[in-house]
């Protein structure tokens, strides 16, 4: 095992390529990697959890396709976009951060 696959807690048969923290604290902790399983690379977005000191894999999901990634990322977009129209709406002081994206998405249509 080489020393990138040993900073993230995945089976041997995953080979890490390179990967990137969404974000991580003491409890949870996102990243995006790209590996390589079985000869096909592949790009996976991990949620791990700590119990007990040792980082667990929660969730992982993985992009297989160009398409369905593209597609994937454009509809994130869209959702986020969507959120931030809702909360700016409804005045949502808790989420106010997603308000800022629409109007950064403003500034770029105009």
């Amino acid at each position: 095992m080489d020393t990138i696959n040993k900073l993230l807690p995945v089976a041997d048969i995953v080979k890490v390529k390179t990967y990137k923290d969404i974000y991580k604290n003491e409890k949870w902790w996102m990243t995006v990697a790209i590996v390589q399983i079985k000869g096909f690379y592949k790009i996976k977005l991990y949620q791990f959890y700590n119990k007990d000191g040792k980082w667990q894999i929660m969730k992982d999901f993985s992009f297989n396709d160009i398409d369905d990634t593209m597609k994937t990322i454009e509809v994130l977009k869209e959702a986020v976009i969507k959120l931030g129209q809702l909360v700016k709406e409804k005045q949502h002081k808790k989420h106010m951060k997603f308000a800022k994206i629409v109007d950064y998405a403003n500034m770029k249509e105009g």
